[in-house]
């Protein structure tokens, strides 16, 4: 290939004219945003600042076409880069097939799969690509080809909106925030500025830093738009070693605490006769971690699948939380005594008595642990109604459920929860000194969903500058401390005791105070960017 027609395939590249290298390219940027998501490293942060940029060249170079505006196109279009990312992050999926535990046929397990696979995939996409149609259409506006420099932070308020947005109602999983992409092997720098704004902050930053980059290539500038993204870049991760370093020197007090990783996998635990069995293996595990030293015990989500209150299994901890001084929380349910039931941490005191205030999980998994519009599923999927290993629906609850013990405050999470940045916010502004978080993973295998489901706790951990100590039945048990870094952790499919020194840090951090205004003032970014735009007639002049 000589140089002249080297060139013209970069242009088309760099500003994809034809329809159909729009497409190519939000699909490249689509799939490399999924792995570096999926699959967090040192060089994939890195990455992760410019993966967006073939998109970021697609959507610009649409939004300065002359030709008819498309709406259906342009939704499609976006529709189709999201769903390209959110398979990659959702193929995780295919390891629970064939579902043994929940009793489904093979042709039932293979439908649940695929809808979970393509359907979430396509359920993120469907706002995912009404963001990008709003993008193009707030470019076309008056006000945006009069300053073409806005575009950039509108499309990076769009996205920070959009993740927020998924956060909303039962359909919405935040599963793979942008920020998850800048996950290292220790502490993560260029996350800290999520202390500050709260996780959207960083996606804004990572997607205005592409966009910058975009507008300077299509535009054919003089590059200062690729040097502001250089220098935004830049500054955020020298603030944020700025700030691991000042996290180093402090002087942490610390609590001797215990995970337990009871390693059943899920055929066998909710057999229908292990009641007794996990008990014993919980409360055995229990006894030794108080052997050897533990002032808190965290047993996973639902250890034990009867309810713990009744029995002498309830006599017995109370017994050993007495003896040894220990705040034990033991995962189980526990009912409101109408026939209705909760997935909660029990809470044993020092004193031998048994906290009033159970923590019971507030953000419950639909179709696992309730059935949304169960008449509707029964009649259309009747798989999906039938995917839960439950008779009935759980009730979530709707507290922080805090616990004090020997001058310290903690604070619980359950599984699901910990995807959901306000509910570790709510109990850090609240007063916990650390998070305890519950969890059930067995339904992952051995997949990438492990190790992505305990990334949402590290971002929880540097968000709100608090330890997160994580039970998971088959892994990952870990220790992640407020820099995001995992101190401590048991391999998957073992079963073990973490046994570590938890840091207890007293402070808040700025997100903590504030909470998600950053996502308000993107919203009203472009909402008044729209308003600004709908007041000006087509030369320019304010409509009369």
């Amino acid at each position: 290939m000589n140089a002249a027609a080297f060139r013209s395939s970069a242009l088309k590249l760099i500003r994809p004219q034809t329809r159909r290298v729009r497409l190519l390219c939000l699909a490249f940027s689509g799939f490399l945003t999924g792995l570096l998501v999926t699959f967090p490293s040192g060089a994939g942060a890195l990455l992760a600042w410019v993966s967006l940029v073939p998109a970021a060249c697609a959507a610009l170079t649409e939004a300065d076409s002359d030709k008819k505006l498309r709406p259906g196109r342009i939704y499609l279009s976006g529709f189709m880069f999201f769903m390209c990312e959110y398979s990659v992050c959702y193929h995780w999926f295919w390891s629970m097939y064939p579902l043994e535990f929940t009793g489904l046929s093979r042709g039932a397990a293979l439908c649940v799969v695929l809808l979970g696979w393509l359907g979430l995939s396509a359920l993120a996409s469907l706002a995912g690509g009404l963001a990008v149609l709003c993008f193009v259409l707030l470019c076309r506006t008056r006000l945006m080809r009069k300053c073409a420099e806005l575009r950039p932070a509108a499309a990076a308020s769009l996205y920070a909106v959009f993740e927020w947005f998924e956060t909303l109602g039962w359909m919405g999983v935040p599963w793979n925030r942008l920020g998850l992409s800048q996950l290292t092997v220790g502490g993560s720098p260029a996350l800290m500025s999520s202390a500050l704004f709260g996780p959207y902050f960083t996606t804004f930053l990572i997607v205005l830093a592409a966009f910058l980059i975009a507008h300077s290539l299509v535009r054919g500038g003089r590059g200062a738009a690729a040097l502001i993204a250089l220098a935004i870049f830049g500054i955020n991760l020298a603030g944020g070693a700025v700030c691991l370093a000042a996290y180093g020197s402090a002087n942490t007090p610390t609590v001797t605490a215990a995970a337990i990783q009871g390693n059943v996998p899920s055929d066998e635990k909710w057999g229908g006769s292990q009641g007794t069995t996990l008990t014993e293996l919980y409360f055995s595990a229990t006894s030794a971690a108080a052997e050897d030293g533990a002032d808190i015990i965290l047993w996973t989500e639902t250890a034990v699948t009867s309810e713990l209150g009744k029995g002498k299994a309830d006599a017995d901890l109370r017994a050993l939380a007495a003896d040894r001084g220990l705040l034990i929380a033991a995962g189980t349910f526990e009912s409101d005594g109408e026939g209705s039931y909760a997935n909660c941490l029990r809470f044993y005191l020092p004193d031998g008595t048994v906290s009033p205030d159970s923590y019971k999980k507030r953000h419950l998994v639909p179709f696992g642990e309730y059935v949304p519009y169960r008449g509707f599923f029964m009649n259309l999927v009747p798989p999906l109604a039938d995917l839960s290993v439950l008779q009935n629906d759980l009730v979530g609850g709707d507290s922080t459920s805090l616990q004090e013990f020997n001058g310290i405050t903690a604070g619980s999470l359950i599984c699901f929860d910990s995807i959901y940045e306000e509910l570790c916010r709510a109990s850090r502004s609240e007063g916990a000194d650390l998070i305890l978080l519950a969890t059930n993973d067995s339904w992952f295998g051995t997949s990438a969903a492990l190790d992505m489901h305990l990334n949402q706790a590290r971002l929880r951990a540097i968000e709100n500058g608090v330890s997160v100590l994580r039970a998971a039945n088959t892994g990952v048990t870990a220790l992640i401390d407020r820099t995001g870094a995992v101190i401590a952790r048991l391999e998957p499919e073992t079963r073990d005791t973490l046994l570590c020194e938890c840091p207890v840090y007293p402070g808040a951090t700025l997100y903590t105070r504030i909470g998600n205004v950053f996502v308000y003032l993107c919203i009203a970014f472009v909402c008044g960017a729209a308003a600004y735009s709908s007041l000006l007639a087509p030369g320019g002049k304010k409509k009369k």
